[in-house]
């Protein structure tokens, strides 16, 4: 009996260990090798391998294909299984390019699906007639899915007929992260996203909406589901404000920053919104209701918020980050406004919340974007080190009637940045945005100061380069040695003596003491980056 006991528990070991070592095996990656349409190592081919194979596989891509563009031509690719897609170890995201004539990119029905780091672009989902879901989804359509997850990506071109330019989810859970959507259109709802019919959670988070147009819901159209739309950025999204909440169920709202006229709509009864946080263009409601209505930032003061009026941004720009975003400008009343119980742990880049407003508290801004540090009190004779800024300090010489000084990094190379003179080297990789303000810490200051910059190959050739940007003599970047010369701590920093005027400044290597006054940058204003000509105007003197 005994024997038997010992065989019996011995087989029921193997046939676990086979049943378990069977499933792992299950399991395979499979690299899309060429940019073909169809056929072997084509992304279609993998697809449909994915899906012959059991169990949860990934699909990847090889090193050649970075920068690439994959064209279809023989109809849009389906996922009916687990699967995730991921572009992310590829140095340029690969394109998708449906060519406006081949229907959508994709369509994912059933599974658990993940797609990374790649661009879909000119999807065209506009055959099909009312009610017909041919006609939804320009880039993709969602039905029926266990979930859905994209982030690192982008959303570009595509139109639909009838509902969501880029992005159609039907009874689907979405997680949306990181993701950029631009210029996507829709003759009917949600320009760039529509989620329809289900009680389905939607994360919309850390992502950029620029340009989308649609009938209703210019970027978003939602009606049902746990909706949260958080740390993200909306610029000139047409026709009917960017987001527009139709369903009978809340919409949580936090952080995000509406430009311009971009807003949030309300319609159905039981469209409640929940709003922490926010900087918004427009408010309004048609048949819903606010639930929360906390410390948000309305400019044309609908639907009662805190403050109103100019809430003074930068342009949507790189300003680090997978997405594009807008600073808050020296002064901006949004910085260190927001309540520090409701607000997001980081902002829309992933940058820590800091002390904004001079007092010494650390509390966050309204919007997806938290702005620099700043300090108040500040006295002749004294220096006042950042080291949240990488360690940028100033030394004020007179301070006038200046009280406050606010430094914010922008971890990424200045937009104007590449195209300066043979043998002239403006630093890359980071600069500054720096302002002095009055004891109302709006007004701009009268000072005079010394500005260090931090710059680990610091030596004589070493130079604190100012752009000018309009708003003084000439345009560009001025790196002479200042009023009072330049000096340097080798391999550590560079100090500019006498600066009577704030603006963006980067370190600028081997530009020599005097000859680019007027350096010439890439002074061509670039798409959707950089800083306007005399925004700062006003704001940080000439």
């Amino acid at each position: 009996m005994k024997h038997n006991y010992l065989t019996f528990v011995a087989l029921c070991l193997a046939g676990w260990l086979a049943l378990t070592t069977n499933t792992a095996v299950q399991a395979a990656t499979f690299t899309v090798t060429n940019t073909n349409d169809s056929g072997a190592g084509s992304l279609r081919n993998q697809i449909a391998a994915a899906a012959a194979n059991p169990g949860p596989d990934t699909i990847n891509f090889a090193a050649s294909l970075s920068g690439q563009t994959i064209a279809l031509t023989s109809g849009e690719l389906s996922i009916n299984h687990d699967v995730t897609i991921d572009g992310s170890a590829l140095a340029e995201r690969l394109t998708i390019d449906g060519q406006n004539n081949t229907g959508r990119i994709l369509y994912i029905v059933d599974g658990t699906v993940t797609i990374d780091s790649l661009r879909f672009i000119n999807g065209d989902s506009n055959d099909g007639d009312p009610g017909d879901d041919d006609g939804d989804g320009g880039a993709i359509h969602i039905a029926y899915a266990t979930s859905v997850t994209i982030q690192n990506s982008e959303f570009s071109g595509n139109q639909s007929q009838y509902n969501g330019g880029a992005l159609y989810i039907l009874q689907s859970p979405i997680t949306l992260t990181n993701n950029t959507f631009t210029n996507n259109s829709t003759q009917h709802a949600g320009g760039a996203i529509r989620n329809a019919d289900g009680a389905f959670a939607v994360n919309i988070t850390n992502n950029t909406f620029v340009g989308n147009w649609a009938d209703t819901g210019a970027a978003i159209w939602l009606s049902g589901g746990a909706e949260v739309i958080a740390n993200n950025t909306f610029s000139n999204n047409r026709d009917v404000l960017a987001v527009y909440n139709n369903a009978p169920t809340p919409l949580q709202l936090n952080n995000n920053t509406f430009l311009g006229t971009d807003g949030v709509f309300a319609r159905s009864a039981g469209a409640v919104l929940h709003m922490r946080n926010n900087i918004i263009g427009d408010c309004q409601l048609n048949g819903g209701s606010i639930g929360t209505n906390t410390n948000n930032w309305i400019v044309n003061g609908s639907c009662s918020p805190a403050y109103s009026g100019n809430p003074q941004l930068g342009p949507l720009a790189d300003n680090g980050g997978p997405t594009q975003t807008a600073a808050p400008l020296p002064g901006s009343g949004v910085l260190d406004a927001g309540d520090n119980a409701t607000c997001t742990t980081n902002d829309q880049r992933g940058m820590p919340r800091r002390d904004g407003n001079g007092d010494s508290v650390v509390t966050c801004d309204l919007g997806a974007y938290e702005g620099g540090t700043m300090q108040c009190g500040v006295g002749a004779g004294n220096s006042y080190p950042f080291p949240n800024q990488s360690g940028v300090s100033i030394l004020v010489n007179s301070e006038v009637n200046l009280d406050c000084l606010y430094v914010d990094e922008i971890p990424v190379s200045h937009p104007n940045a590449t195209g300066v003179s043979e043998g002239q080297d403006l630093r890359t990789g980071k600069y500054w945005l720096i302002g002095g303000l009055q004891t109302d810490k709006t007004s701009t200051a009268t000072f005079n100061v010394d500005l260090t910059l931090p710059y680990a190959s610091a030596s004589a050739s070493t130079r604190a380069c100012k752009w000018l940007d309009g708003a003084g003599p000439g345009f560009g970047w001025n790196c002479e040695d200042g009023a009072m010369g330049t000096t340097f701590d080798l391999g550590t920093s560079v100090t500019r003596q006498g600066v009577t005027a704030f603006s963006q400044w980067a370190v600028g290597d081997g530009v020599g003491p005097t000859a680019v006054t007027n350096l010439q940058a890439d002074t061509t204003p670039r798409t959707g980056q950089g800083w306007l000509v005399g925004l700062l105007v006003g704001l940080m003197g000439a």
